[in-house]
């Protein structure tokens, strides 16, 4: 966490999804007085998907969150069977599959935070991919930079995959 997130507000959280069972949350939580993250020496990878609850009692509601780091040109993110959390290793927006590339397949759920669901506490909406669809349904909004979702992918339609990019810079 040191190295990609380095200074965000006091007392502010991630949580990571660990999809290995029994999958769970882990909590890190930054603060000056400690000094730093706590516990120290964790990693967010590019590709993992995290939650950050940035406590409003120390920053304002719209504070931006600086992430650190190289832009990696080529990425191979493994995609679990089951349950996991990711987003997209290259900075770009747009729909998952058909802009970002990622390798949909039968009955593939994605699940997006929405935080004006239930009355403004949040929710997820759901998308399912389906070749006899065709497509998502409902259909599928481009991701923004930089945004994790939840993958449930059915493992009845074969082994966990890779998705692989490739960003080229310049003409």
């Amino acid at each position: 966490m040191e190295t990609v997130i380095p200074a965000p507000p006091e007392n502010t959280t991630i949580y990571k999804f660990i999809p290995n069972p029994p999958a769970h949350f882990e909590a890190f939580n930054f603060s000056a007085d400690n000094p730093g993250w706590f516990p120290a020496n964790q990693t967010l990878s590019p590709g993992e998907g995290a939650f950050i609850a940035i406590d409003p009692a120390f920053a304002p509601t719209g504070t931006t969150l600086t992430l650190v780091g190289e832009v990696q040109l080529a990425s191979n993110l493994p995609v679990i069977n089951g349950f996991s959390l990711l987003s997209s290793v290259i900075p770009q927006s747009g729909v998952l599959d058909t802009d970002l590339g990622f390798p949909v397949r039968e009955n593939d759920n994605v699940y997006r935070w929405n935080p004006t669901l239930s009355g403004g506490k949040g929710g997820y909406d759901n998308y399912n991919f389906s070749a006899d669809n065709p497509g998502w349904f409902p259909a599928f909004p481009p991701l923004k930079v930089g945004e994790g979702f939840f993958i449930s992918g059915d493992p009845q339609q074969g082994p966990a995959r890779t998705w692989s990019r490739t960003f080229t810079v310049g003409p």
